[in-house]
């Protein structure tokens, strides 16, 4: 197993920027629909990332951009989480960058 280590301002550019592209692409919408089609903020699906840093938002507790804010820290937080799960596992072998992997892909394939 391989893993590319990512510096740590990179990764936060990259949820940055997803979490904006999300919103972008209809996010708030989508849970606007959610809602008026009866699905309750109770349920499992509705307490995931994603979903539940807009319910203050709908709750008319925040702004918009708060629960947009939200969103980033909490995904940057299981990111963190992720990686601090995936460091323990002794069976990857991780790279600074792709060009490090795909050299030890070769060997091994060879």
């Amino acid at each position: 197993q391989i893993g590319i280590a990512t510096p740590r301002d990179v990764l936060h550019d990259r949820i940055n920027t997803r979490v904006d592209s999300m919103v972008k692409d209809g996010l708030i919408d989508e849970i606007k629909l959610l809602l008026k089609q009866k699905y309750s903020w109770d349920l499992p699906s509705m307490s995931g990332i994603g979903y539940k840093q807009f319910r203050c938002l709908f709750d008319k507790e925040c702004s918009e951009d708060v629960a947009i804010e939200n969103l980033k820290r909490d995904t940057r937080r299981f990111a963190r989480r992720q990686l601090t799960w995936f460091r323990r596992d002794k069976r990857i072998e991780w790279f600074d960058n792709y060009e490090d992997a795909e050299k030890r892909i070769l060997e091994f394939l060879s």
